[in-house]
């Protein structure tokens, strides 16, 4: 089943996938975006590869990438061998369960690094449970923002990273788990990175700037209502600049990434 046949939007598709999400109207907005800009994106690739030839362009791709993946194995190869633990807390899942402690154990050897999230309680019954692609997107920005922030972000960077975790536990939840508000967990692991390695390159560390992580969620009276508002933000304190103490933020973090999967959010 395609959105798209030869070219052509599929309403019917299109209208299913609308019917279910809460604010459709708003959603139709945000596709049509993305649909806009893959069609850009693909006119940009066919346009440079008309000028410079596919192979070039390919072998320019190819060579971004290993670049990427040489860049990180140097920084690694600064950091000395070890194996260094952090854990935090999330005050609850909403609806009853915490506070809930995660951890995260990171082993440096040589020019590798592995993050462990196998020692992790079960997914529980609030949305906020981290999938897969959202765990990746968490670990690839903390390892960039302390190893090398001047990392090009592209896929090879990530062949020197290695992630463990076991499906059904929270940071690394299965169907059915709930996790539309998996943000607030991906930036505590954001967090428990930059733990983690602080203790063996603490020039790098930042404080813990997900912690005052504020979330606002506006919504119409009820069913009849026909007012929709949907307020759905993260403002933070940033804790680490001591000039700029108290200003608040829309601060992406791992968002940026942008390896979270489209999914269907369970228990929204």
């Amino acid at each position: 089943m395609k959105i798209f046949q030869k070219g052509e939007l599929v309403e019917d598709i299109l209208n299913l996938i609308l019917l279910n999400c809460r604010v459709n109207h708003i959603r139709r907005g945000d596709l049509n975006a993305q649909f806009a800009c893959n069609r850009k994106g693909v006119q940009r690739v066919e346009d440079v590869c008309t000028r410079y030839g596919t192979a070039t362009v390919t072998a320019c791709m190819e060579e971004l990438l290993d670049y990427s993946e040489r860049k990180i194995r140097m920084a690694l190869a600064e950091i000395p061998n070890g194996v260094h633990t952090f854990s935090d807390y999330l005050d609850s899942d909403g609806v009853g369960s915490g506070p809930i402690k995660l951890s995260v154990t990171v082993e440096i050897q040589d020019q590798d690094i592995t993050l462990d999230f196998t020692d992790n309680p079960d997914q529980v019954k609030g949305a906020i449970n981290l999938p897969l692609s959202a765990l990746r997107a968490a670990v690839y920005y903390g390892v960039r923002s302390i190893v090398d922030p001047t990392l090009p972000a592209n896929g090879g960077y990530y062949r020197a990273i290695q992630i463990k975790t076991r499906p059904g536990c929270i940071l690394g939840c299965t169907e059915p788990a709930a996790c539309a508000g998996r943000s607030d967990t991906a930036q505590r692991v954001a967090d428990m990175v930059f733990g983690a390695m602080s203790q063996v390159v603490p020039p790098q560390g930042t404080g813990g700037e997900q912690q005052l992580h504020h979330r606002c969620l506006l919504r119409r009276r009820g069913p009849q209502d026909p007012r929709v508002l949907r307020l759905y933000g993260d403002l933070r304190r940033r804790l680490r600049r001591p000039v700029q103490q108290g200003r608040l933020e829309l601060c992406p973090g791992p968002h940026d990434q942008h390896l979270q999967s489209p999914h269907r959010e369970h228990g929204d």
